[in-house]
This record gives C-alpha cells, sequence and structure tokens, in this order.
C-alpha cells in the first residue's frame, strides 16, 4: 500500500473537510463572481468558510501542520490578520473615549462608565411598520436641558440616543440597569 493512500484511508475526515474547504472557496471566488458577472446582480459566496473548513481537516489528521494551509483562503487570512484585531482595537477605543461636554446644546452632567452591553433598544424603522433595528448600549449619558434631564443611550456604533426625560438626575439614574457606574462632570 503506497503512504498517499494509506493516509487517505486513515484519515478520512480530513479528506472530507478539506474537499468540503476546497468547494467553499472555489464556490466563494471563482464561481459566485462569476455568476455575478453574468446575471448583473450581486452573487456572494461565503469568505472564511473554506479555509477554516481545510483549517479543521488537517487539524483532525497526523499532519496538523497542515492546517496552515487554511490561511490561502484571502477570507480567513483577512479575519485573523485584520477583521478580528481591527474589532479589538475599536472596542478599546469605544471603551476610553470621553462623552462629550454637551449634547444638542445640553450640558452633560453625568455618564456611566463603559460597559460591553448594558441593554438593547429596539427603535422603529419609519417606512417598514413592524420592523426594528437594535442598539446595544454602551454607555448612558444625563445631560441637562433647562432644569429638565435627558437620558441619553450610547451604542457600540458611536449614536446618541434619547431613552427618556425626567425631573431630577436621580430619576435618570433609577430608569437604567443598576450595573451602572456614574461619573460627574
Amino acid at each position: 500500500m503506497s503512504a498517499v493512500s494509506g493516509f487517505i484511508k486513515e484519515n478520512i475526515a480530513c479528506e472530507i473537510l478539506v474537499l468540503l474547504g476546497i468547494g467553499a472557496i472555489l464556490m466563494t471566488y471563482v464561481f459566485a463572481p462569476r455568476e455575478s458577472k453574468k446575471s448583473g446582480h450581486f452573487v456572494s459566496g461565503i469568505p472564511a468558510v473554506g479555509g477554516i473548513l481545510i483549517a479543521l481537516g488537517f487539524l483532525t489528521s497526523s499532519v496538523k501542520w497542515l492546517a496552515l494551509l487554511g490561511l490561502a483562503d484571502p477570507g480567513l487570512s483577512f479575519l485573523l490578520f485584520k477583521g478580528i484585531p481591527d474589532l479589538i482595537r475599536g472596542q478599546r477605543e469605544l471603551k476610553n473615549e470621553l462623552p462629550p461636554e454637551e449634547y444638542d446644546g445640553a450640558r452633560i452632567v453625568e455618564y456611566s462608565t463603559y460597559n460591553k452591553h448594558y441593554d438593547e433598544i429596539r427603535l422603529p424603522i419609519k417606512d417598514y411598520p413592524g420592523s426594528y433595528t437594535t442598539h446595544t448600549i454602551v454607555r448612558y449619558l444625563i445631560a441637562d436641558n433647562g432644569g429638565r434631564y435627558k437620558l441619553l443611550g450610547y451604542d457600540n456604533a458611536k449614536r446618541y440616543i434619547t431613552l427618556s426625560e425626567h425631573s431630577t438626575v436621580e430619576k435618570c439614574k433609577k430608569a437604567v440597569s443598576k450595573k451602572a457606574e456614574w461619573i460627574k462632570r
């Protein structure tokens, strides 16, 4: 029995995953662009899946170092070397960013510390009744609006959302998550 046929018989899971990975890479980077050009509308493959399948395939075999071939998929390389580091950097910047002194003409009097997920707010989409966008609130702010206090949410896309209006700062604080730690200006 030759070494190649012995390897194939011993590593059937590797063979299946590698073949699926090659198929996914071909579908994403060859067939989907060709179909897009032919049909005139966008057709998408699934970037990084082929590389992940190839890496998993070789990790199940006796020659694990060949899992590095999964990096040949540009989508996986982009995800590992650009996408994930940018995501981490963006979260770090969002965490260290201080809120503005004022918002919409109202002075910010207090704000909460950063938290990855205080709350989720659903806002209706104007032209689509019954449809909503979900915003993850990472920081709360309280703005003095001439004796009335606006409670604002700051989402992970750096947007301010007016949540409610109250007569005192304490009522604003009671309207939000108990885990919010407040900082005075």
